[in-house]
């Protein structure tokens, strides 16, 4: 799951406020977070070592992500 809370922020823009508010909803019993907030924590250490890996391989640039790569923001990608 962290791959995946990773790959919703950088690439549909979700905030990591946005994505501790995901829940999983049961039709029997209380509802559950999505993310744990472990699993967020390290998303967003990931993240930000991504982005300092690109700044360092664009010669410093500030560019994003999708810029860089040609990450498309339109749709969401699924992780297993």
């Amino acid at each position: 799951k962290v791959a995946q809370a990773a790959a919703w922020h950088m690439t549909n823009g979700l905030s990591w406020q946005q994505l501790a508010a995901e829940t999983i909803e049961h039709l029997v019993g209380a509802d559950e977070p999505f993310f744990t907030p472990a699993e967020l924590a390290a998303a967003s250490r990931v993240v930000a070592r991504v982005e300092q890996i690109v700044g360092q391989s664009s010669g410093g640039s500030r560019s994003s992500l999708s810029d860089s790569y040609g990450i498309s923001k339109s749709a969401p990608i699924l992780l297993p």
